[in-house]
């Protein structure tokens, strides 16, 4: 791996992950990264617990028809 890669998973029923709270989990996140990019997976990872820590912006995900629509709605929530 060159850099950093993440992907997001979507599950809108939820899925059984003996969670904590007991409750279904719905989005799964995948980073990787090389070993010489340990801060910018660090950044990423801070990055993705900032925006996703708020119920709305979960809640927007999994309502989203498309994958466009994903890719825009954490588009908006970066600085350009």
């Amino acid at each position: 791996i060159e850099g950093v890669v993440a992907s997001l998973g979507i599950h809108r029923q939820g899925l059984d992950y003996n969670s904590p709270d007991g409750q279904p989990v719905h989005l799964v996140f995948l980073v990787l990264s090389s070993e010489i990019a340990t801060p910018a997976y660090l950044s990423v990872l801070g990055r993705t617990a900032r925006i996703f820590h708020r119920e709305d912006m979960r809640q927007k995900l999994l309502a989203a028809a498309s994958p466009q629509d994903i890719i825009q709605t954490i588009a908006e929530q970066e600085p350009a």
